[in-house]
């Protein structure tokens, strides 16, 4: 290795290979150009921590476990082991949209889809059962409720089937 000083900025260069390997600038920019291992934490005291190529990944944990990166048009936040969790110990955790939001499970079918000033729908093992209207809730399927209070009219079409009593006042 070898020590240079060109016009203000400090390399340390591999003089086997012929290439900068660090270098230093006036300001107290330090860059590598490959990859640098830490046995000790990393503290940044003002200003940002950088990744600044699109599928670079942020890994943490001793098997990089959780991964963040972009890749050039979506970003992820991706956990290897086990469960996620996310955790307010302040007040409460927001999740805001520009457009819509979906919450997907394993396979990749919607649980949970949330539209952009329009409707909500749930969904149990792929099929929409639940969709709010702008005139209230359509329901797909059987409805199993322990009681029903119904203001205002009611329409039905088809059978309606009463075990019991229908009381009317």
């Amino acid at each position: 290795f070898g020590l240079r000083n060109d016009n203000g900025v400090f390399f340390i260069r591999d003089v086997t290979h012929g290439a900068n390997r660090f270098s230093i600038n006036s300001e107290g920019t330090l860059r590598a150009l490959n990859r640098m291992d830490f046995d000790a934490g990393i503290h940044v005291n003002g200003g940002d921590l950088e990744v600044r190529s699109d599928s670079t990944k942020l890994q943490l944990g001793a098997s990089q476990d959780l991964e963040a990166y972009h890749d050039g048009s979506n970003s992820y936040l991706v956990n290897k082991t086990n469960d996620f969790h996310i955790r307010s110990t302040g007040d409460d955790i927001i999740v805001q949209a520009q457009d819509d939001l979906f919450l997907r499970v394993a396979n990749g079918d919607n649980a949970l889809a949330a539209y952009n000033d329009d409707k909500v729908e749930l969904y149990y093992d792929g099929s929409q059962k639940f969709e709010t209207t702008a005139y209230g809730i359509d329901v797909t399927g059987t409805t199993d409720t322990d009681g029903l209070v119904v203001s205002g009219v009611t329409t039905t079409s088809g059978n309606v089937n009463v075990a019991g009593n229908i009381l009317i006042n």
